[in-house]
């Protein structure tokens, strides 16, 4: 029954390209979740590190698509913050810590960019290209992964990380900020741009150049978004440890 349902759908599914109608972004964004949660699951992932969480979209959907382990969100705009704390209010393994990471520990410059409704939109160290909205920078607090992460994850046993980056084009800074405790982290998530958004950002090309060197392997690439006519802006990059998947299914 499953397999005649499956070739049904896929039937469909082309009858359905073949006369023009395309299938909803939805349906992918729901394909990527699946793959990652399986990916989670492989690895045998007990902590998730969410930097760059903005309002917990993130955090929240990771939750609902049946991630159980330790969860920490990294927010460093204290609205955005507060938003995470109240979703993770009754959730004793998720938690949030108000600063960001990067390659260095310190203060600095934060251009928070915001829509109409006053929501935090691609928000950055680094300028946009092109003005989107309003802007107003603030000062937020950076640490260095390396630093955080032994009292973060103390008590957790036989710790197997995994570290998904949103930081609109400083991800390659938060993975420098790791050097420390990089053997811990099995799999990366990383948001990688074909057309840079932001001045001074790395090219895709770059950052998986950066990834491998550090001892990633490339498992998927999911577009994030795309111009008008079609070409793909951004890429979610998903690498893990090279053999931890072998080593996984001993």
């Amino acid at each position: 029954m499953a397999n005649l349902m499956r070739s049904t759908l896929i039937s469909l599914g082309y009858k359905a390209v073949a006369s023009g109608i395309r299938i909803p972004k939805v349906v992918s964004d729901f394909d990527q979740w699946g793959r990652l949660i399986d990916l989670t699951r492989r690895l045998g992932i007990n902590i998730f590190l969410d930097v760059g969480a903005n309002r917990g979209f993130f955090s929240k959907h990771l939750r609902m698509s049946g991630y159980q382990g330790h969860l920490f969100s990294f927010e460093p705009i204290p609205e955005d913050h507060e938003r995470i704390r109240a979703l993770s209010a009754n959730d004793p393994r998720w938690t949030t810590c108000c600063y960001a990471l990067g390659a260095k520990s310190g203060r600095k410059k934060f251009h928070m960019n915001l829509c109409g409704n006053g929501q935090t939109v691609l928000s950055s160290f680094l300028p946009l290209n092109e003005q989107i909205g309003s802007t107003r920078s603030i000062v937020v607090e950076v640490r260095r992964l390396d630093e955080v992460l032994p009292d973060l994850i103390a008590g957790i046993g036989s710790p197997r990380v995994f570290l998904k980056m949103d930081t609109q084009g400083c991800d390659n800074q938060v993975l420098d900020g790791a050097s420390a405790c990089l053997e811990q982290i099995l799999g990366i998530q990383s948001e990688i741009s074909v057309i840079p958004l932001y001045d001074g950002m790395s090219h895709y090309t770059e950052s998986l150049a950066h990834y491998e060197r550090i001892g990633f392997s490339l498992v998927d690439l999911f577009v994030v978004n795309r111009t008008q006519d079609g070409c793909a802006i951004e890429y979610d990059c998903v690498m893990v440890r090279a053999n931890a998947l072998a080593k996984a299914s001993r």
